[in-house]
């Protein structure tokens, strides 16, 4: 057992440096389970993700983004954007080569791509005419794929390099809530808050599939590292795994995990692919396994709800983030 091992966890409302005082190991993870804060910052975010090398994070709040330094914990970067940006940022997202930190606003109709080493603003682009739901970066970083509400219920593609749009998807009857590629670009797969997932040809813009299996929203889609599956999550508290060539072939998903008694928020896979790992505003984590469809464990302590997870410390650690109700 180890103990005082220092490390953050960023709520979607508060920042808190923590020191761990005991773990839980499971499947080759510790994972804190129980802490005392040592210092905090009464700044609300909105939304919180760490960058694919874990070194920094970036945390959006009601009118700016920080970047912190994810080993010293300090704040290094303060991102207010061009004019008028600086209005409810909601969505932050890293480029998978790191070099590109995407920000999508509630109310604006537009998404802004920074150097998260300098803050410096590379492009904005233009061209939603409803708000900002989702984004999501093609795994070489050249395409970025956004998701509109309201009454357009479509994707954009656009160049990141130049800002420039590419192409429209369309299909979705309802908001376009959630986005993931596939390790290898060759799928795009969106969910819709009627429910509904479909599964795109981002070259050719051709729809592939449209499953219709969640009762209501889907909130989060995640692939698998090794891109033979993928999992769904939403407000019908199910959490739907898919397994590539099946789903592509029939439709229907390798398993369904239930257990949750609220909205799952965020989903996670190990590296090894054989465990995923969710969150929900039930206050609860729960590892399923991917192999045999079963539940392995629940995860018990959070007072909050849920609502993102990463392994920011390395392969064998579980960072959580919270949203306090």
């Amino acid at each position: 057992m180890k103990t005082f091992k220092k490390c953050m966890l960023l709520s979607k409302f508060w920042h808190i440096v923590i020191l761990c005082t005991s773990l839980f190991i499971y499947d080759q993870y510790y994972i804190c389970t129980t802490a005392k804060a040592v210092s905090y910052m009464s700044t609300r975010y909105n939304d919180v993700t760490f960058s694919p090398d874990n070194k920094r994070i970036a945390a959006s709040s009601a009118y700016k983004v920080y970047l912190y330094d994810a080993q010293t914990y300090q704040k290094r970067i303060v991102l207010k954007g061009g004019s008028g940006f600086d209005y409810n940022p909601n969505i932050v997202v890293f480029s998978p080569d790191g070099k590109m930190l995407a920000v999508g606003t509630e109310k604006q109709k537009e998404i802004q791509l920074f150097n998260p080493k300098n803050g410096e603003l590379i492009s904005t682009i233009v061209g939603h005419q409803a708000n900002t739901t989702c984004i999501a970066f093609s795994p070489d970083s050249k395409t970025l794929a956004t998701g509109e509400g309201w009454n357009n219920n479509r994707i954009q593609l656009w160049n990141t390099k130049n800002g420039e749009y590419q192409t429209t998807l369309k299909g979705h009857t309802a908001w376009v809530d959630s986005l993931a590629y596939s390790p290898d670009g060759k799928i795009l797969v969106s969910g819709s808050r009627n429910g509904t997932i479909r599964m795109w040809n981002p070259k050719t813009a051709e729809q592939i599939a449209t499953l219709k299996a969640h009762t209501k929203r889907v909130h989060r889609i995640v692939f698998s590292p090794n891109g033979k599956l993928f999992a769904s999550a939403g407000q019908d508290n199910t959490i739907l795994l898919w397994g590539m060539q099946a789903t592509l072939q029939q439709g229907q998903p390798k398993a369904e995990f239930k257990g949750h008694t609220n909205n799952i928020d965020h989903l996670k896979f190990s590296p090894n692919n054989n465990t995923l790992v969710s969150g929900s505003s039930d206050n609860t984590i729960r590892l399923w396994d991917t192999n045999t469809g079963q539940h392995k464990t629940t995860l018990k302590g959070h007072t909050a709800w849920i609502d993102y997870i990463a392994l920011p410390m390395g392969k064998h650690w579980l960072a959580v983030a919270e949203i306090e109700q």
